[in-house]
Protein backbone atom coordinates (compact mmCIF):
# COMPACT_ATOMS: atom_id res chain seq x y z
CA UNK A 1 0.00 0.00 0.00
CA UNK A 2 1.31 3.36 -0.67
CA UNK A 3 2.55 5.64 1.96
CA UNK A 4 2.59 9.70 1.74
CA UNK A 5 5.02 11.97 4.41
CA UNK A 6 5.78 15.69 4.45
CA UNK A 7 9.15 16.92 3.36
CA UNK A 8 11.21 16.59 6.86
CA UNK A 9 8.88 13.59 8.21
CA UNK A 10 9.52 10.18 8.53
CA UNK A 11 7.58 6.53 8.29
CA UNK A 12 8.63 3.28 9.26
CA UNK A 13 8.52 0.43 6.65
CA UNK A 14 8.15 -2.79 8.32
CA UNK A 15 8.94 -6.07 5.99
CA UNK A 16 6.42 -8.93 5.72
CA UNK A 17 6.47 -12.56 4.73
CA UNK A 18 4.32 -15.03 4.12
CA UNK A 19 3.60 -18.37 2.72
CA UNK A 20 0.62 -20.51 1.75
CA UNK A 21 0.58 -21.40 5.67
CA UNK A 22 0.40 -17.59 6.78
CA UNK A 23 2.90 -15.06 8.05
CA UNK A 24 6.81 -16.29 8.14
CA UNK A 25 9.50 -14.70 10.74
CA UNK A 26 11.91 -12.08 9.28
CA UNK A 27 15.26 -12.51 9.32
CA UNK A 28 16.84 -8.91 9.57
CA UNK A 29 20.19 -10.08 8.25
CA UNK A 30 18.69 -11.16 5.22
CA UNK A 31 16.30 -8.04 4.62
CA UNK A 32 17.88 -4.67 2.27
CA UNK A 33 16.39 -1.62 1.19
CA UNK A 34 16.52 0.49 -1.87
CA UNK A 35 14.90 3.37 -2.97
CA UNK A 36 15.15 4.36 -6.97
CA UNK A 37 15.62 8.45 -6.20
CA UNK A 38 17.68 9.11 -2.92
CA UNK A 39 16.98 12.57 -3.25
CA UNK A 40 13.40 12.42 -2.51
CA UNK A 41 13.97 9.99 0.51
CA UNK A 42 16.53 9.05 2.69
CA UNK A 43 16.34 5.82 5.37
CA UNK A 44 18.10 4.02 7.58
CA UNK A 45 17.47 0.30 9.07
CA UNK A 46 17.42 -1.17 12.34
CA UNK A 47 19.85 -4.20 11.92
CA UNK A 48 17.95 -5.97 14.79
CA UNK A 49 14.52 -5.98 13.27
CA UNK A 50 14.74 -4.95 9.57
CA UNK A 51 12.75 -2.30 9.71
CA UNK A 52 13.35 0.77 7.85
CA UNK A 53 12.62 4.47 8.62
CA UNK A 54 12.39 7.04 5.99
CA UNK A 55 12.63 10.49 6.00
CA UNK A 56 10.98 12.74 3.41
CA UNK A 57 13.73 15.07 1.67
CA UNK A 58 11.97 16.80 -1.68
CA UNK A 59 8.85 16.89 -3.48
CA UNK A 60 8.33 14.11 -5.36
CA UNK A 61 6.76 9.85 -5.71
CA UNK A 62 10.13 7.70 -4.64
CA UNK A 63 10.12 3.80 -5.50
CA UNK A 64 10.84 1.93 -2.49
CA UNK A 65 12.03 -2.06 -2.57
CA UNK A 66 12.62 -4.16 -0.25
CA UNK A 67 14.47 -7.44 -0.73
CA UNK A 68 14.78 -10.91 0.70
CA UNK A 69 18.32 -11.95 -0.24
CA UNK A 70 18.25 -15.33 1.11
CA UNK A 71 14.82 -16.45 -1.29
CA UNK A 72 15.02 -13.84 -3.81
CA UNK A 73 11.90 -11.83 -3.05
CA UNK A 74 11.66 -8.54 -3.79
CA UNK A 75 8.46 -5.81 -3.41
CA UNK A 76 8.04 -2.13 -4.89
CA UNK A 77 5.69 0.34 -3.33
CA UNK A 78 5.66 4.01 -3.72
CA UNK A 79 6.29 6.81 -1.16
CA UNK A 80 4.97 9.96 -2.28
CA UNK A 81 6.89 13.14 -0.46
CA UNK A 82 5.19 16.87 -0.54
CA UNK A 83 6.26 20.21 1.10
CA UNK A 84 4.22 20.90 4.05
CA UNK A 85 1.43 23.45 3.66
CA UNK A 86 2.14 26.85 4.88
CA UNK A 87 0.42 26.85 8.60
CA UNK A 88 -2.65 28.60 9.05
CA UNK A 89 -3.21 32.70 9.96
CA UNK A 90 -2.91 33.41 13.65
CA UNK A 91 -3.36 37.54 13.36
CA UNK A 92 -6.04 39.72 11.11
CA UNK A 93 -5.04 43.25 10.33
CA UNK A 94 -6.14 45.94 7.73
CA UNK A 95 -3.77 47.23 5.75
CA UNK A 96 -5.08 50.80 4.09
CA UNK A 97 -4.90 52.11 0.82
CA UNK A 98 -3.74 55.63 0.52
CA UNK A 99 -6.20 58.51 0.16
CA UNK A 100 -7.51 59.73 -3.02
Amino acid sequence: MPAAIQVGQTITATPTEANPLGPVTIVPADISWAVDNPALASFVVDPATGIATFTGLADGVANVTVTDTKYNLTFTDTLTVSTAPPPPPTSIGITWGTPA
